[in-house]
């Protein structure tokens, strides 16, 4: 392998790296998804860039069988970069995004990227049945060659609209999220942006009748050096600043403010007292984003939102326990009254924060 193939062999390597330790890493929920999409768009760079390492393979040295299998394999997933990158967005901004059955919708063109894959699966077993001759095997060859250039123009529109998409989303996006989230995704959109326009006049090279002589003169690295130039960007971010692990991250001050806003309207407002309150329903009522709500939890707190508010609850049960209020009331009376819905529940939540039962914290 010739030096020119080094710096992209060492962009998918990255690029691994960075889809473990995605995975592996682990978040509060409503980071997870935005997480699985982040690690999908970063596969979709990785593959497109291993193939183009595999195409520098010498099919001479490899049987025809085989030649067939690593020629039609589906490295160019880039049908799907668009809607990804798209998704990844709405993950990281929009409170109320989830994942529906409407949403395949989005990635019925990437079955356009399988079929030369499903060609060469279908002729390897006639082949190797000897019911087709080696040369009989070149028109595929010619076939999927052909059909990976012209099929370059559908996936360069289909990425170009969601690109497009998610600009205009981009101001809608900012009201919704801290400023070091969006300064990353914006960051991310236009080097995908810049990608995008040297990708371009490659769609002139495959319609031109001189198609061969120029894709063989300026080859297919400007626009891979690119990727692999960006998957490096990806991982430096991920272990400088801890992005995108953490998209939902916002400055100390900020956090202070959210924290203190919370313990205001808890304390003054007594939002706890509301029966099945939900995480929803206190971002309404706070004006904090539930992604920034469930990270104060979890990296401030240290709780699940549950718990964080049943503490509130028990608290104002054990104050009004004090003060005798089971002369007016009943114990499940006061589990309603602080936002309980049901005396059992309000025993388990109780042993959990003090660890005893409220009938043993009453004999004391």
């Amino acid at each position: 392998m010739s030096l020119t193939y080094i710096l992209p062999l060492l962009g998918v390597v990255q690029g691994v790296i960075i889809i473990v330790v995605i995975l592996q890493r682990k978040v509060s929920h409503p980071l997870k998804l935005a997480n699985r999409f982040f690690a999908a768009f970063t596969a979709i760079l990785t593959i497109a860039t291993l193939g183009l390492i595999l195409d520098s393979v010498n099919f001479k040295q490899l049987t025809a069988t085989q030649s067939l299998l690593l020629y039609t394999l589906p490295f160019h997933f880039i049908m799907f970069l668009g809607p990804v990158l798209w998704l990844y967005g709405r993950s990281l901004f929009e409170k109320d995004f989830k994942w529906s059955s409407r949403i395949y919708r989005h990635f019925y063109l990437g079955i356009l990227d399988i079929v030369p894959f499903l060609t060469g699966y279908m002729l390897v077993i006639p082949y190797n049945l000897n019911w087709l001759s080696t040369k009989e095997l070149h028109p595929v060859f010619h076939f999927v060659g052909n059909y990976n250039h012209y099929i370059d123009i559908v996936r360069f529109v289909s990425v170009t609209i969601y690109i497009s998409i998610i600009w205009r989303s981009l101001p809608r996006w900012k009201k919704m999220a801290d400023q070091r989230t969006f300064r990353w995704f914006k960051n991310l959109l236009i080097g995908v942006t810049i990608i995008d326009c040297i990708w371009a006049p490659y769609l002139v090279v495959y319609v031109s009748p001189w198609q061969a002589q120029l894709i063989h003169w300026v080859d297919y690295f400007p626009v891979y050096y690119p990727i692999v130039a960006l998957i490096y960007y990806l991982g430096i971010r991920l272990m400088t600043q801890n992005q995108p692990l953490r998209p939902s991250q916002f400055a100390a001050d900020e956090m202070s403010q959210h924290i203190a806003l919370l313990r205001q309207k808890l304390h003054e407002e007594k939002l706890y007292r509301q029966t099945n309150l939900k995480l929803e329903q206190l971002s309404e009522q706070t004006g904090i984003t539930t992604k920034q709500i469930s990270f104060i939890l979890n990296h401030h707190f240290k709780k699940g939102f549950n718990d964080f508010i049943n503490e509130y609850r028990i608290q104002e049960a054990i104050d009004q326990m004090n003060e005798n209020a089971l002369k007016n009331t009943t114990m499940e009376g006061i589990a309603l009254d602080v936002g309980f819905s049901s005396r059992s529940t309000f025993y388990r939540a109780f042993k959990k924060v003090t660890g005893e039962s409220p009938t043993a914290y009453l004999k004391k």
